[in-house]
């Protein structure tokens, strides 16, 4: 126990906070909040979500809540997990459990009263910090000083941890991104090499989200570099990683002058892209949604950004951002040969092409894909024109090209 350490925190002290609190504990038992809110209220990290853990079976806690006319959803019964919502605000309620079995993916729980137990069962020695609604927070594995100190330790033994559930690597990894300093673990990379080849088990889903969270930290270098040196990289994305060009990008994204923020899904286009191939392997390999996969198609395109206006016009800011951000690092050149490019980037306005179909269809052409041939052929002339032409123009244009179609 480590004293009132949260006392103050408005996020713990709200009206919504208490309300759920004074449910939970209306029967006697004491509830804490746990993990992640925990852990980055001590740092001074943004708090989104608020979990709570409780001595309480599942039934009761929705029991215990429906009774204090605070709207429940029964979010996962079996793994005694409960959500409350009040306005707004949503906590995530979770009996105390131990592990009864585990097969690298999920685990067949028991409920238990004791919080160490619970504790023990979690990942890395801050992830088991709780706190009452007081604030006093409970540290049973010096995850605090590990906080300070930039330490990413697992509770008890790394490798046991990790056979209880393989993702935990790649939560390593991701946790050291965002709070590591210095080396990392010894018996934490042991284990996590270790497992490397047991990680095709895991759905692609459950890699895309860890792999795009650390790629989403300020500086994910020292972690991939730990990824890639256990093999745990290799293993998930089989396409070589090229730390170089994600070393300018970064540095790019922390330029403000540019406007160009942080972005995971292009930090892995930039890390992990040089062919199409490349492109579709990554997205398969990741099971990327179809928006983050055409970008990372994009930025293997090679398409020229000679014409910059036309390309922001027609693929939009953040396609040609991405294939700028690569061109540039891959090219090596000093980023004074490309500060218009990117200046003009973050200056664009995107044009309004000022006429639509309505104006074809005023002209006598009948509804139909003609209308947007014409629509096409009209905007192509203007695009060409630098975008200058104005209504008057562009309505000029599209009753001669009307008229010579029709001819």
């Amino acid at each position: 126990m480590s004293g009132p350490l949260l006392a103050n925190e408005p996020w713990l002290t709200c009206a919504e906070t208490r309300a759920v609190f004074d449910a939970l504990e209306a029967d006697g038992k004491a509830a804490r909040v746990v993990g992640g809110c925990v852990r980055d209220a001590l740092i001074g990290r943004p708090i989104t979500d608020i979990d709570i853990a409780t001595p309480e079976r599942p039934e009761r806690i929705m029991a215990l809540l429906e009774a204090a006319d605070i709207r429940t959803i029964p979010t996962g019964l079996s793994h005694g997990t409960v959500t409350a919502l009040i306005g707004k605000k949503t906590f995530e309620i979770t009996t105390l459990r131990q592990d009864v079995e585990t097969d690298g993916r999920h685990a067949t729980v028991a409920w238990t009263e004791d919080w160490g137990i619970d504790a023990a069962r979690r990942d890395f020695t801050f992830n088991a910090l709780s706190a009452t609604r007081d604030g006093t927070v409970y540290d049973p594995f010096d995850g605090i000083a590990d906080l300070k100190h930039g330490r990413v330790r697992f509770v008890g033994n790394a490798a046991e941890r990790i056979i209880e559930d393989r993702l935990r690597v790649l939560r390593f990894f991701r946790f050291f991104a965002l709070f590591g300093k210095g080396a990392p673990d010894t018996d934490a990379l042991t284990a996590c090499r270790a497992a490397a080849g047991d990680l095709g088990a895991l759905a692609k889903e459950r890699i895309r989200v860890e792999i795009l969270k650390l790629l989403g930290a300020d500086d994910p270098m020292a972690a991939l570099n730990a990824m890639i040196e256990t093999g745990v990289w290799a293993a998930l994305i089989p396409v070589a990683p090229d730390m170089s060009r994600l070393r300018r990008v970064i540095d790019l994204e922390n330029n403000t002058a540019f406007g160009l923020s942080p972005n995971p899904v292009r930090r892995l286009g930039v890390v992990s892209v040089h062919t199409l191939e490349d492109a579709e392997t990554v997205a398969a390999a990741l099971k990327l949604s179809n928006a983050d996969s055409d970008r990372v198609l994009k930025m293997a395109s090679g398409d020229s950004l000679d014409d910059l206006q036309t390309a922001l016009y027609q693929d939009g800011i953040v396609a040609v951002q991405d294939r700028a951000a690569l061109t540039w690092a891959e090219s090596g050149d000093a980023l004074q040969k490309w500060t218009s490019v990117f200046e003009t980037m973050r200056d664009y306005q995107r044009p309004t092409f000022p006429i639509g179909g309505t104006d074809v269809l005023n002209l006598g052409v009948s509804a139909g894909p003609r209308v947007g041939q014409l629509l096409t052929a009209t905007e192509t002339w203007w695009i060409t024109q630098d975008f200058q032409p104005d209504r008057d123009g562009c309505l000029r244009h599209l009753i001669k090209v009307t008229q010579t179609k029709t001819n």
